[in-house]
């Protein structure tokens, strides 16, 4: 493969990030925080809520990677200010590691996590 062909199937991450919408945000942590996380979390929804972020999963069906970055950037911020999350990491820690990190971090603090997605869910009018 020469140099052209491979700069062509890189992604270009030096772009501003997507747009996400609340719901949509809402949704990509979910689907990110992985079953094991979230299922403590359900009871923290309400009826609403829940029918909310469950629409914004099924509408997500996939999402581009640096809105991912993004979402879990954001999520991060706040889990560090709340305390759940570990403050960053050196510059050699992969989004991947420090979202692994979260999700452990987040499993420990449900309420917390739920927190933060109903504050994303809310902010869409519907």
């Amino acid at each position: 493969m020469n140099a052209k062909n491979t700069k062509q199937n890189l992604i270009k991450t030096t772009q501003e990030n997507l747009p996400v919408n609340g719901a949509t945000k809402a949704a990509i942590l979910y689907a990110e925080l992985g079953a094991d996380v979230t299922q403590s979390m359900v009871e923290f929804f309400s009826n609403k809520e829940l029918k909310q972020l469950k629409l914004s999963l099924k509408k997500l069906r996939t999402y581009d990677v640096r809105q991912e970055i993004s979402v879990l950037e954001e999520a991060l911020v706040y889990g560090e200010k709340k305390g759940i999350a570990p403050k960053k990491q050196a510059p050699k820690s992969t989004m991947e590691n420090q979202a692994s990190n979260f999700r452990s971090s987040a499993a420990s603090d449900p309420s917390s996590m739920a927190a933060l997605i109903r504050t994303w869910i809310s902010s869409e009018k519907h």
